[in-house]
């Protein structure tokens, strides 16, 4: 075939799959189902027909080529300018010429070749006039579709068939005169496909069995198959047709691919394999998907995603019988796709419906409801369910359903709201709502009045209530409020029954049940009635007016209705004298007194009335009208004969109680400061009085309410010293509460006295311990240390708390800063072995156990130590906690520091023979620290960083010293020996050069890390040693200037404490006053007390930037950098540009040569404190001396120079900085006439020997320069 007619058949094959469908006229849904109903009428099998034999011999051909001449009324079906066109153009050609060859060749044996050729032309025009007929229809479809034309199209394919009938009549002589050709597959696949395209369906299947059966590897076996799959299919031949749509299924790229899989999905189904069905069914939607998706527009492609979406519409029979019903939304979703999902879903809804599965269809109902529940549809949904289990047995689950459908679509539901515009089908749900709910209703309360069932009742009751809730407007509402209260008067539920008999007498006055109604409302509401001890219970000790609760406004509104249906009642009296002890009891006092009075003036000698009296007495009490109690007291003493009965005695009481009651009210009302001296004049007036130490305390209670701490304080300790009998509780809590009042007021010493006091006198009290705990820690403060570990270790034996083992931490530590070390150890290893959960203090006490041997010269001990530190470090880290990792970075270097004691301990012998093996040795040493050193710094801890830095370049630098000071052999020549000591320098200078970068980068990575310790001073002395003017460091001295922040406070001069206190006293959290506290510890060298007031400070507000600064200042005290620079640069974080901390940082950048950063904080310390130089301010004065020393060291000499001018001006004649100044006159300047001038005033100010001896040293170096 050449290249055009390969490119016909491509286009016709192409096309096939589009006539395959257009063909059919309705769905392959539509057919299948069809296919269905006649299956349950035909069940008889119909075999294939057998075919007849085809003779094998070859004869001389008679044939009439006329016959298949093509039509004279050919005609192009595309227009001139397509290549469509043109290919038709390129056949009819084709046809032309072959047809004229056949006529030539007619008696030729290569006549069946020609035949072939003509026939295949033919079948490919009878295809391009299909397809193009299927496009017009196509086309004329789309606008019938779309209105454009009213007549419905039609495809017309008799012009195809007419070739198709030639090609059949050329390949019937084909296989009559070459029956053993190798293309008779061929022959017998076009005769059957021809045959099926004519109609003739039953000579096109004999076909294609041949073909099936006889050529079973033949190319055209797939479409044979297909087609014999086809025949067994309408036959209800499922299995075969199913094997024969498989086979074709095996080719993936066969036109007939999807629409065989699809069919062989209804074999399955059919076959009750609905997995198996429902999976294949997938198989040929997913085919579709992608075929869409890959944007294939060709007819083979169009017909796999139509036959998808055929597919979709029937996915949900396979579904209902292989899916699980719960997942098939998303199912749908899955396959179909959003927009589907919802019909196919709603689908499988009613399918279940229909065939009686209750559980399923109710899920998805229910589901599809969920997820538009306001739709129209919804209510129909949901009246599905319930009619569904109307008459299913299931009485509860009908109920559930029953109710949720009036709930939900019932009046003013939003499902009402949202389909408003639809009259008729609201009120159709409301009316049908209506009327199903109160006759399941009455008929549920028949049955709970007949058998008392709790279950009956219960059903009844809800089904009121929603009733209520959902009909309020219904014209039999009132009815049915009646009959739910006597059904709930007949179960005993009196207040609900109450509710409803009130709502027929307030809602419904014109109705029949309205008198009976109020009688029973009455009834019931008497009932309901509280005791007296309830109505306490609620009302408390609340003296003002509290509004009645329902129950008793309904009975405060029927007895009202009764005084006046029937004042002359039976009951009137009790009624009104139960009404007034409402009142009373609920402090409605005025409605109460009229009552009361009524009842008096009413029945003057019933025993209510004498009840009155008494109530009414008791309202002036609660009403604290203590004028008035008195007045209406003396009145009644006034009667004859009462003053010496017990009611006499009581009343003189209360005149007394009288005052105490005036301050209570005092103190009720929070105006604490005036109840307090009202109780103490309570005290004064009645010294005998019972009452008494009640008052003192009281006074003194309302005193520290008032913010009045000082004086409260010696109101409880006379409380707290009283020898009573009968207020040891009052004494007891006075003795309590000083404790933490005298550390509210700052006055730490005398807190700790009081809370050991109270522990001691109260052991089993249970703030005791927790008592004994903090004086502990304010006497470690004090450094009371003997005090403090004796309250820890009573703390330790009598605690439960988890917390308890800190203790065996903090009793270590007295121990170690006292110098005990074995002691201090003893108490660190029992944390270490106790259940303790602070990780992080296990490796720090692990570290100082190793530390303090170390101390001691114990030295296997130590390393044990340093190692187990290393080791718990790394199981906490294992386990996800990483904490300690600084003591574990120093146990980490410490055992690594021996290798270079091992390196400086071997010595480079004279004898020749022996230095190289030292020198090896020496070398390979080397090697090994740094290696060792690696696994330090990988511990990312700055200041072991630093360290290790530093100790690497101390072992290089011995290396190379020891190779250049390595005795010369003997025996050697000069030329010898210049040889020799080049050799050597070839080897220790770059060991030289090595080392040089190791203390640059311990300097360096000092600074970027904030790694200021001892051993980057190492590194900066060294590194000047071996590369002189490395580092600028001329010897001056650095002033560590500790700047406290007073918070713009200050603190008085006379008395400091006292003032302090006084602010306390106001507000004990008070931070401005706690930092005083702190600054004058710092001055009265109590660095603990100090410490304890900032951190109590913390406690009240965290980020306070000055305290955080003052607690560096004593870190610095302390001699503990690193916890300084934290403090410091955290207070700088809470607060930009905050001076103090920039002062304090200052020095230590200073002090470690770290100029670049230095110079920024020094010269704005400068700039803050310079106003003071004038009259010599020491801090201003030590300020600028390291202002000028940052100006040396970033190279402004010149500059540094006029700032120790600017001091000496200012009159200080500060040795030190005098000192500062002669070392850059003399070193820097090389000022010969200048530097003799401050030499003369140093020696003029100073006696010490070191500063005079230092002064003789520059004076040499001078006069060596000069």
């Amino acid at each position: 075939m050449n290249k055009n007619n390969s490119y016909v058949l491509l286009i016709i094959i192409a096309v096939f799959g589009l006539h395959v469908e257009a063909k059919k006229g309705s769905t392959v849904g539509d057919l299948l189902k069809n296919i269905e109903k006649q299956a349950e009428l035909k069940k008889d099998k119909s075999n294939l027909p057998k075919f007849q034999e085809v003779t094998t011999k070859a004869t001389k051909s008679n044939v009439n080529l006329k016959s298949v001449k093509p039509p004279k009324t050919s005609q192009l079906y595309y227009s001139d300018s397509t290549e469509e066109a043109q290919l038709e153009s390129i056949t009819d050609q084709g046809i032309q010429q072959l047809f004229k060859l056949t006529q030539r060749f007619k008696n030729s044996s290569k006549r069946g070749e020609l035949w072939l050729r003509l026939a295949e032309l033919y079948v490919e025009k009878a295809r391009i006039i299909e397809y193009n007929e299927y496009n017009k229809f196509d086309k004329n479809m789309e606008e019938y579709e779309a209105g454009k034309t009213k007549v419905k199209p039609k495809v017309n394919l008799n012009a195809a068939k007419d070739y198709n009938r030639k090609a059949i009549q050329l390949y019937e002589w084909f296989l009559r005169d070459f029956p053993k050709d190798e293309k008779v597959p061929q022959a017998l696949f076009f005769l059957g496909y021809n045959f099926f395209e004519i109609g003739n369906i039953a000579k096109g299947r004999d076909y294609y069995t041949q073909l099936t059966s006889k050529f079973p590897k033949s190319s055209y076996v797939d479409e044979s198959n297909f087609a014999l799959a086809e025949y067994y299919f309408d036959n209800d031949n499922w299995q075969e047709a199913e094997k024969h749509y498989r086979a074709v299924t095996k080719n993936r790229r066969s036109r007939l691919y999807a629409f065989a899989m699809y069919k062989a999905a209804w074999c399955l189904y059919k076959q009750e394999k609905y997995k198996s069905a429902l999976t294949t069914v997938e198989r040929v939607i997913i085919h579709g998907r992608k075929t869409k998706g890959r944007g294939d527009r060709s007819s083979k492609g169009v017909s796999s995603i139509r036959l998808a979406s055929e597919a979709l519409k029937d996915i949900v029979v396979f579904y209902a019988e292989a899916g699980d019903y719960k997942g098939a939304y998303d199912y749908f979703i899955r396959v179909a796709g959003s927009k589907s999902a919802s019909k196919l879903y709603e689908k499988l809804a009613y399918y279940f419906l229909d065939r009686g599965s209750r559980t399923q269809a109710k899920y998805i109902f229910d589901d599809l409801i969920d997820k538009d529940p306001l739709s129209a549809k919804a209510f129909e949904y949901q009246y599905k369910i319930v009619t569904m289990y109307s008459s299913a047995g299931n009485s509860q689950v009908f109920k559930e359903e029953l109710f949720k459908w009036i709930e939900r679509y019932g009046p003013g539901s939003a499902w009402q709201k949202a389909n408003r515009k639809n009259k008729n089908l609201v009120e159709k749900s409301e009316l049908l709502a209506e009327a199903t709910l109160r006759n399941y209703i009455l008929q549920n309360h028949q049955t709970a009045q007949n058998s008392r069932a709790k279950f009956s009742i219960d059903m009844a009751q809800k089904g009121y209530n929603l009733y209520f809730t959902t009909f309020q407007e219904s014209k039999r509402i009132d009815e049915m409020h009646f009959f739910y209260g006597e059904l709930l008067y007949d179960m005993k539920n009196y207040r609900e029954a109450t509710r409803h008999y009130i709502w027929v007498v307030d809602k419904a006055p014109n109705s029949s049940y309205y008198k009976q109604s109020l009688l029973n409302a009455i009834l019931s509401s008497e009932k309901l009635l509280p005791t007296n001890a309830e109505i306490k219970e609620i009302v408390g000790e609340n003296t003002s007016p509290i509004e009645f609760d329902r129950s008793i406004k309904d009975f405060e509104k029927l007895s009202k209705l009764l005084f006046v249906k029937i004042p002359e009642g039976e009951n009137t009296i009790q009624v009104k004298y139960k009404l007034g002890t409402l009142y009373y009891y609920y402090n409605q006092f005025e409605p109460a007194l009229k009552y009361f009075n009524e009842v008096i003036n009413e029945s003057p000698k019933s025993k209510y009335a004498e009840y009155s009296a008494n109530l009414i007495l008791d309202i002036f009490n609660l009403k604290k009208d203590y004028e008035g109690l008195e007045k209406a007291a003396d009145k009644l003493l006034t009667i004859p004969g009462l003053e010496k009965t017990n009611l006499g005695l009581q009343i003189k009481s209360i005149k007394q109680r009288s005052a105490f009651k005036r301050a209570e009210t005092l103190e009720g009302g929070k105006d604490y400061v005036k109840a307090a001296n009202s109780y103490l004049k309570f005290a004064k007036d009645n010294p005998k009085s019972p009452l008494l130490v009640s008052a003192f305390f009281n006074a003194a209670v309302n005193f520290e309410k008032g913010g009045e701490l000082l004086t409260a304080l010696p109101l409880y300790v006379k409380v707290a010293e009283a020898k009573v009998t009968k207020s040891k509780d009052l004494k007891t809590n006075s003795q309590k509460f000083l404790g933490p009042l005298y550390e509210k007021l700052g006055m730490y010493p005398e807190a700790a006295t009081a809370y050991e006091n109270f522990a001691n006198e109260y052991p089993k009290d249970k703030d005791s311990l927790s008592y004994l705990f903090n004086a502990s820690v304010i006497r470690e403060a004090m450094l009371y240390y003997t005090a403090a570990i004796k309250g820890y270790e009573k703390y330790m034996a009598k605690s439960k708390k988890a917390d308890k083992w800190e203790v065996l931490y903090y009793v270590g530590r007295i121990w170690e800063n006292r110098k005990k070390q074995r002691t201090a150890i003893k108490y660190y290893e029992q944390y270490i072995n106790s259940p303790t959960t602070n990780k992080s203090g296990v490796v720090e006490v692990a570290f100082r156990i190793a530390s303090l041997n170390e101390e001691l010269g114990r030295k296997s001990q130590a390393v044990d130590w340093y190692r187990k530190t290393i080791r718990i470090h790394n199981n906490f880290k294992k386990a996800g906690s990483v904490v300690g990792s600084k003591y574990a970075s120093e146990a980490d270097f410490k055992l690594v520091y021996p290798i270079f004691v091992e390196l400086v301990s071997i010595k480079i012998p004279s004898d020749p023979a022996k230095q190289a093996s030292a020198v090896k040795k020496k070398l390979g040493i080397v090697t090994r620290l740094k290696d060792e050193l690696k696994r330090v710094v990988k511990y990312d801890d700055a200041f072991q960083i630093v360290a290790a830095l530093t100790l690497q370049g101390q072992a290089l630098q011995h290396m190379s010293a020891a190779l250049y000071n390595t005795p010369l052999p003997k025996g050697l020549d000069d030329e010898q020996t210049k040889i020799y000591k080049q050799g050597v320098d070839d080897v220790a200078r770059p060991l030289k050069e090595e080392a040089i970068k190791s203390y640059q980068a311990a300097i360096e990575r000092g600074y970027s890390l904030s790694g200021y310790n001892d051993w980057m001073k190492k590194a900066i002395a060294e590194l000047e040693n071996i590369a002189p003017g490395s580092v600028v460091d001329n010897g001056e001295k650095v002033f560590y200037i500790t700047r406290l922040d007073l918070m713009d406070e200050e603190l008085e001069k006379n008395d400091p404490l006292k003032a302090i206190y006084e602010k306390l006293a106001k507000n004990h959290k008070d931070a401005k006053a706690l930092n005083l506290l702190g600054i004058y510890y710092i001055k009265q060298n109590k660095p603990g007390l100090a410490r304890f007031a900032f951190e109590k400070a913390l406690l009240y507000e965290k980020d306070i930037p000055a305290i955080i600064n003052n607690l560096g200042v004593l870190e610095i005290k302390d001699g503990d950098i690193r916890k300084a620079i934290v403090n410091f640069k955290r207070a700088m974080s809470l607060s930009n540009g905050y001076k103090a901390a920039q002062t304090n940082l200052s020095s230590i950048y200073l002090d470690f040569k770290d100029y670049k950063t230095a110079i920024g904080p020094v010269e704005d310390s400068y700039d803050d404190l310079k106003k003071d130089l004038s009259r010599g301010s020491l801090m201003s004065v030590q300020a600028a001396s390291n202002y000028a020393v940052a100006l040396v060291g970033i190279g402004k000499p010149d500059k540094a120079k006029n700032i120790y001018e600017k001091i000496l001006d200012g009159g200080s004649r500060e040795v030190d900085v005098m000192m500062n100044y002669a070392i850059l006159l003399s070193k820097v300047l090389k000022d010969k006439t200048e530097s003799i001038k401050i030499f003369s005033k140093i020696k003029f100010a100073s006696e010490d020997k070191d500063i005079l001896n230092r002064v003789k040293e520059l004076e040499k170096e001078l006069d060596e320069t000069n």
